[in-house]
């Protein structure tokens, strides 16, 4: 047998083309099932006493605030990162 034979004779995939509906029946699927992961839970609320202490590993706490901190800073995204953290690390350890 000689090499082109053994590739014609190889079998190809037959991949079937998705219709625009099909695809957006299947996102519609994914994201739903995406929502009900995403709401199975309340959102916690935490306190600072949660928080974890200086040199202690970060705790859901931690992010929980760092998070609320970066959704309420105006401009994050364009922010030095002296500018994003050094406000929040003066307030963090004025707590400690």
């Amino acid at each position: 047998m000689h090499r082109d034979e053994e590739i014609s004779e190889t079998r190809r995939p037959n991949y079937k083309e998705m219709t625009t509906s099909d695809e957006e029946q299947s996102k519609s699927e994914s994201e739903e099932s995406d929502e009900d992961d995403i709401y199975t839970e309340p959102l916690r609320r935490y306190s600072e006493e949660d928080m974890g202490r200086k040199g202690d590993s970060f705790k859901e706490a931690d992010a929980y605030f760092m998070a609320k901190y970066i959704a309420s800073t105006p401009d994050w995204e364009h922010l030095k990162h002296k500018d994003r953290w050094d406000p929040y690390h003066e307030k963090v350890c004025r707590s400690f």
